[in-house]
């Protein structure tokens, strides 16, 4: 996958990527424009951009009624964004953040597979979780540096488990570390001694990355700790596409 994107970029070339996994037929499309890459869409996961929204503080009831009387539910992922932009209820930076950090999930798990099926599909174009054309090189830097740092502060947190599987339970709701951030508020409200971590994540819209710094913080703070392992099925996180470990 990687050898195709660095051919297209020097081509300077715009269009579609489509990286198929040939174990299970999962596919995840890569938008590029000019040789930039700037959507990454995971089939059968859609970042959970209203409930990031809320996580960071941005949605409150009185914005999320506004939201539900005009965009349908179905809808309202992917139409969240342009619907806050429009009210300015946050600037366009902090949202191009957001897609950003679900675009390095995704491609970061897209390159990860060993083997995938290719397709090229030129000219084809996208409106859904852009952001500006980054640099194939520049992105495949970022996204090894980003999975080194979290392998090795998870290791840190519980080493030989993984964050599909690892269970939280709240031990102090008061701790100092609780109200560190909008983003720790939130993730610390959906610990309940039953869910993963990645469930976690998915409820809140964050990606696994995010969570496991969260994660982290919260044990270090003497917030939570880990209450045991369980199975768990389907994609909570874009980093889990085409596989279920971590």
């Amino acid at each position: 996958m990687a050898k195709v994107m660095r051919s297209e970029s020097k081509k300077g070339w715009t269009g579609r990527l489509i990286a198929t996994d040939p174990a299970t037929g999962t596919s995840a499309a890569i938008y590029m424009y000019e040789g930039g890459v700037y959507s990454v869409q995971v089939e059968d996961f859609t970042p959970h951009l209203t409930n990031r929204m809320i996580a960071a503080g941005i949605l409150d009831d009185s914005r999320l009624r506004e939201l539900s009387a005009s965009v349908e539910q179905s809808q309202r992922d992917h139409e969240v964004g342009k619907f806050a932009i429009n009210r300015d209820w946050l600037p366009v930076d902090t949202l191009a953040a957001f897609h950003a950090e679900y675009l390095l999930a995704g491609l970061g798990a897209a390159l990860s597979l060993s083997k995938s099926k290719v397709q090229v599909d030129p000219n084809e174009t996208t409106d859904q979780m852009c952001t500006l054309p980054t640099a194939v090189e520049d992105l495949i830097a970022a996204i090894d540096l980003r999975e080194e740092r979290s392998q090795r502060i998870w290791n840190g947190v519980a080493p030989g488990s993984t964050t599909r599987e690892t269970v939280l339970r709240q031990v102090n709701v008061d701790a100092e570390i609780c109200a560190a951030s909008s983003e720790v508020t939130a993730f610390m409200k959906a610990v309940d001694g039953i869910n993963t971590v990645d469930e976690i994540a998915g409820a809140c819209g964050f990606t696994r990355a995010e969570a496991i710094v969260i994660t982290a913080a919260l044990i270090a703070g003497g917030a939570a700790a880990i209450a045991g392992r369980k199975s768990v099925h389907g994609a909570h996180v874009p980093e889990d596409f085409a596989s279920t470990s971590q």
